[in-house]
């Protein structure tokens, strides 16, 4: 289904998008970057097994660069994934993070908090 989704051409408009139960892992990255989602602003990827290569995969996609909310909820991302966010060139415009059921703690937000190219960050959830 996520495959189909993201080679469909009529998807330039969508706004929001969740994957959800899907058991990709790291190639669920791999296939939300070949997708043109110019438009997308709100991307929630919730019990993949993304670890932290399909973090950093991910916080250098174009597919971010247009972000104001990104949730990797129970993603199993550990601390290099948060300092791949936090250095990412393309998470720019990103104001809220949810990182929550990732078992991260206290260090998490001052990486995040103190990275210079978040600079729209508000709202961080862990």
């Amino acid at each position: 289904m996520l495959l189909a989704l993201s080679a469909s051409e009529q998807l330039g408009n969508l706004e929001q998008l969740t994957v959800f139960g899907h058991e990709l892992g790291p190639r669920c990255v791999e296939i939300l970057s070949a997708a043109r989602l110019p438009a997308l602003t709100r991307l929630s990827i919730v019990s993949e097994s993304l670890g932290d290569a399909g973090v950093k995969a991910l916080a250098n996609a174009t597919l971010v660069g247009s972000l104001r909310s990104l949730s990797l909820n129970g993603c199993q991302v550990k601390m290099d994934g948060v300092l791949a966010l936090g250095a990412s060139t393309q998470l720019q415009h990103l104001e809220v993070l949810d990182l929550r059921s990732n078992g991260l703690g206290p260090s998490t937000l001052k990486v995040l908090k103190e990275s210079a190219r978040l600079p729209k960050l508000r709202e961080i959830l862990l």
